[in-house]
């Protein structure tokens, strides 16, 4: 059957979960992983000090059943899908979270970090790539750089700034040759780039992760 594939574009609602005081000098942007949502992953950061932090945690714009059409949802940044719209409204969405949430509240007496989990970080590593975004800190967790943002234009961008990369010793979804292959990718490229590797699997944990966000 000859057929003709179209795309239109459409308004979707995001939902994006805040907390913390507007009026602190420490701004997070924080991305959760596949079929995680945003709601759920901020208990992650249970035990950080919202005196002195405001938290941004958007939820992925694709939803889904995790298990069998019924029961918990989950939500997805992309898949390979026609990857490149989901690129696009993704980058799309982050902007227009940035500017709601997080512009307002900036100044030269605030820093702006951005902490991406496992899927969520190469969704952060493409926006910030692509929309000249320069925050304090990027703190990828249990992650691999995206490929597609090696080229030597968005590396120029993004090698200058500071960067934490935590990688668990038993991370289930990251081999060691990947842990390797990441490692050389970064100092190759000469990254300004903390490497932390901690004992545990593909999960977040914030006893290591305050130590570094102070």
């Amino acid at each position: 059957m000859k057929s003709d594939t179209h795309f239109l574009t459409t308004e979707k609602t995001g939902i994006v979960i805040t907390c913390g005081n507007g009026n602190a000098k420490n701004i997070l942007l924080v991305l959760h992983g596949y079929g995680q949502l945003a709601e759920t992953f901020q208990n992650e950061f249970s035990k950080i000090n919202l005196e002195e932090y405001f938290l941004v945690f958007p939820t992925a714009l694709n939803h889904f059943y995790l298990k069998a059409g019924k029961g918990d949802v989950g939500a997805s940044w992309m898949t390979k899908y026609f990857r490149e719209n989901d690129i696009h409204n993704n980058n799309v969405y982050l902007s227009k979270v940035y500017q709601t949430f997080i512009l307002p509240k900036l100044n030269p007496d605030k820093k702006f970090n951005v902490l991406g989990f496992s899927q969520g970080a190469a969704t952060l590593v493409r926006w910030l790539a692509m929309n000249n975004i320069q925050p304090h800190q990027i703190i990828l967790w249990g992650a691999v750089f995206p490929p597609d943002m090696e080229s030597e234009e968005y590396l120029n961008k993004l090698k200058k700034l500071h960067w934490l990369y935590f990688i668990g010793t038993d991370d289930e979804f990251i081999s060691n040759e990947e842990k390797q292959k990441q490692m050389s990718f970064f100092k190759q490229n000469q990254f300004n780039l903390q490497w932390i590797e901690y004992n545990g699997k593909h999960q977040l944990n914030f006893n290591i992760l305050q130590n570094y966000i102070k």
